[in-house]
């Protein structure tokens, strides 16, 4: 039982690590910056989905690790369809846009 929990423990670890460079080699890509403001804090930066779907494409990814390995192999590639933003200007888009679920917008 030890050694199942010692390699637990050891497989988190290891998968913090990689999605900790994964998210910093993709803020990296995407200039470290939010394209809207210039806030340059990384711990308030969130991947925008340019024109929505964020939801749909978090969901179809089981990890965490996957979600952020497909997005860097896409912006890698040359794609636009993703941009940095901080937390503020994110929320601030998603209500312009009303990319919310309704609940959220009727008030």
């Amino acid at each position: 039982m030890a050694s199942s929990d010692a390699y637990r423990k050891y497989a988190r670890e290891h998968t913090k690590k990689y999605i900790a460079s994964a998210r910093a080699e993709l803020l990296a890509h995407l200039g470290n910056v939010c394209n809207k403001c210039s806030f340059s804090d990384p711990r308030a930066f969130q991947i925008d989905h340019v024109n929505g779907h964020g939801l749909h494409d978090r969901k179809s990814k089981k990890s965490g690790a996957g979600y952020y390995k497909q997005i860097l192999a896409l912006v890698k590639s040359g794609s636009k369809d993703y941009q940095l933003l901080c937390a503020n200007c994110n929320w601030i888009k998603r209500v312009d846009n009303r990319e919310l679920a309704r609940k959220y917008l009727d008030g």
